[in-house]
């Protein structure tokens, strides 16, 4: 039987990626088949966990089908209904996009207790306790921060077996495409060999049993099925080229810390090498294996979100550091967290997506080169520039005439911090939309609202020529509420309307926008040495505002903290207000209103430290028509006139000083 590598080989010299010669035959021939989407110059790998599947939306499948390359999927095998069943999820992702390869994910170095897919193997293990590696003393060994996890002793043969017997069921009962491997370690960490005790030649066996699982298991594996590790860590010194050893017996590979750590560099000689081992090594890695598929996931250091234009400057510095080794099948994606939930600590979560990703540079026309402190790599359509982190700011001037994404002309001198990347396109892109969404349900569509499950009296109405979306509760539902992702592309905009008409007679019917926000007051005082301690308790201002439209005859007001903040409760205890007081009201008489909802008066009155940037997501409880949905944007400007880029300022507006080079 052939292995699923084989093809990939095979798909990849067809359509002659040229990394060797440092050339492409253009767009249409530098990307390979295996993958959806060759067209694009960005692909993207979804790696998602799904705090609930019910976030599996017909909208959601759809985003995802319209524009992942691959997905791997953690989810609970049963959900909240039929509907949103593992199994359910997987083959409405497939209807969405059939070749789009669907990965469980699931661990092999660790087993713990969890619903979802991860924990398929803890069962086998814990009916055969002697599979546990334990320490001197016999107890077992912990791997991760959750007390019930354990790591299996995988040297041995009857482990392995099961694990094999477990993951080939799992793929054949879930209809995916193939395995994620997370946390997937070559070589036992010196940590876990110390208090296993057990000498050098048990440390041997491990790495060779490492192996020998993927092996097994890729030919096992009916043709077409996908491997994927995560994953290539370049953390300490040794660990990228011993997981490096890996890929010959894989398909895919996860690039987990890309362009940043999330730490910052604790040494001067960390500082100095930040770049080279964060973006350099792995590019030349992947570049030494240009035949398997990447998934590489840029972050910012220690997941701290400072603000919406940082975050967009910090993801175009990954973005560009990608583009300077991009190979054939990898993929790039920027978050700080791979959960589907609200806010937490960085906001920028799985189905975040950049207007960058949709960047056409065409393909690659030679390799990355060192230019005056800067690395540069040419496209067919443009250039990218990075100044690499902690190396100092650095002067880049064009030999021709180019634009930046937002369309400003690049010419003369132009300064980029370190830290920081310039796309030069070879055209002036378009200019931005200034409507990001329309819904006027004249087709006769709900226009990818969320109808719950069970909800059968929900949908379009025609009345009286008029052609309107009619929400109704939805008391059988697994939620009942009705939802509509309403500007999930991240750009830079400076100010949105939002404009809606709405009819209902329900004086507790409530409409709730939800608002990424820019928290401008200091960050809290954290008294209690414990609680610093905890992880972001450094950030723990507020991500997200809701603002409650209700009637006029609701004189109710909602609590600080309600129950219907879109896909659950905040996390990582932040307090999210709800905006009621300064918000326009409308009458509960059966009559249409016209709704115009300015954010940025509206967070002006409710207080000067909320800066709105961005509305994800609208939600609506009660019996509402609505009809004649608009936002309006103005784009912003991403840097300054005379081509000089913004000094990034840090969370009490002082601007960030150039990390001081060493002394020799």
């Amino acid at each position: 039987m052939q292995h699923a590598r084989f093809h990939v080989a095979c798909l990849c010299l067809a359509a002659g990626c040229g990394l060797a010669s440092g050339t492409s035959g253009g767009s249409a021939t530098f990307h390979s088949g295996r993958l959806p989407y060759p067209e694009r110059t960005v692909r993207i790998g979804f790696w998602l966990g799904c705090s609930d599947n019910a976030i599996f939306t017909p909208e959601v499948v759809e985003w995802i089908g319209q524009r992942a390359s691959f997905v791997v999927l953690n989810a609970a095998v049963k959900g909240p209904h039929p509907y949103f069943d593992y199994t359910n999820c997987v083959a409405r992702l497939k209807a969405a996009n059939p070749a789009m390869p669907v990965l469980f994910y699931r661990y092999h170095h660790m087993f713990l207790p969890t619903p979802r897919t991860g924990g398929l193997f803890y069962e086998d293990v814990r009916r055969h306790p002697e599979w546990a590696l334990c320490d001197k003393a016999g107890r077992p060994i912990r791997p991760h921060r959750h007390n019930a996890s354990r790591l299996p002793d995988i040297t041995l043969p009857a482990c392995r077996e099961a694990a094999l017997r477990s993951t080939m069921d799992a793929v054949a009962r879930l209809g995916v495409d193939g395995v994620a491997f997370d946390m997937y370690h070559r070589s036992l960490s010196s940590r876990h060999a110390e208090a296993a005790g057990r000498g050098d030649a048990f440390t041997a066996a491990w790495a060779q049993a490492s192996e020998d699982y993927l092996r097994r298991l890729r030919f096992a594996l009916p043709d077409g099925k996908l491997v994927l590790i995560n994953g290539l860590w370049p953390m300490r010194d040794g660990l990228l080229a011993d997981q490096a050893k890996l890929l010959n017996e894989t398909d895919a590979a996860a690039v987990e810390y890309f362009g940043y750590y999330v730490h910052p560099p604790r040494t001067p000689e960390d500082r100095d090498r930040e770049f080279a081992r964060y973006v350099l090594d792995i590019l030349d890695v992947m570049e030494s294996h240009p035949d398997l598929i990447y998934g590489v996931y840029a972050r910012s250091r220690r997941y701290v979100y400072l603000g919406y234009e940082e975050d967009y400057l910090v993801q175009r510095y990954g973005l560009g550091c990608f583009l300077l080794g991009m190979t054939p099948l990898s993929t790039f994606k920027y978050h700080s967290h791979f959960q589907l939930r609200s806010g937490a600590h960085g906001r920028t979560w799985g189905l975040s997506y950049y207007a960058d990703y949709d960047l056409d540079l065409g393909a690659p026309s030679g390799r990355r080169y060192r230019r005056d402190g800067l690395w540069m790599r040419r496209y067919d359509k443009g250039l990218v520039v990075v100044a690499p982190s902690a190396q100092g700011d650095r002067i880049f001037t064009p030999q021709q005439k180019g634009y930046t994404p937002e369309g400003e002309t690049v010419e003369g001198d132009w300064l980029i911090p370190e830290g920081r990347a310039l796309i030069v396109l070879a055209e002036r892109p378009p200019a931005p939309p200034g409507t990001a969404l329309e819904d006027r349900f004249e087709s006769g569509a709900p226009n990818a609202w969320w109808f719950p499950v069970g909800d059968a009296d929900t949908g379009i109405v025609r009345e009286g020529g008029r052609s309107f979306l009619r929400l109704r509760r939805a008391g059988d539902a697994v939620q009942p509420w009705h939802e509509r992702r309403i500007q999930p592309v991240r750009r830079l905009v400076r100010k949105q309307t939002l404009s809606f008409d709405i009819r209902t007679r329900d004086t507790n019917a409530v409409v709730l926008l939800r608002v990424e926000v820019d928290d401008l007051a200091p960050a809290p005082v954290i008294e209690d040495a414990a609680a610093r301690k905890a992880p972001y308790a450094e950030d723990r201002r507020r991500p997200y505002a809701v603002v409650c439209l209700q009637p006029a005859e609701n004189g109710s007001r909602r609590a600080d903290q309600g129950p219907d903040i879109p896909y659950g409760q905040a996390q990582a205890g932040y307090d999210v207000p709800y905006l009621t007081g300064a918000t326009p009201r409308y009458r509960a008489d059966g009559q249409w209103h016209r709704l115009d909802v300015d954010t940025e008066t509206l967070f002006h009155a409710a207080g000067r430290h909320l800066k709105p940037r961005r509305i994800p997501s609208i939600r609506v409880l009660g019996e509402v028509d609505l009809d004649e949905i608009v936002l309006r944007q103005e784009p912003a400007r991403f840097s300054t006139p005379g081509g000089r880029f913004p000094r990034p300022v840090n969370r009490q507006g002082r601007q960030l000083q150039p990390i001081p080079a060493p002394r020799r």
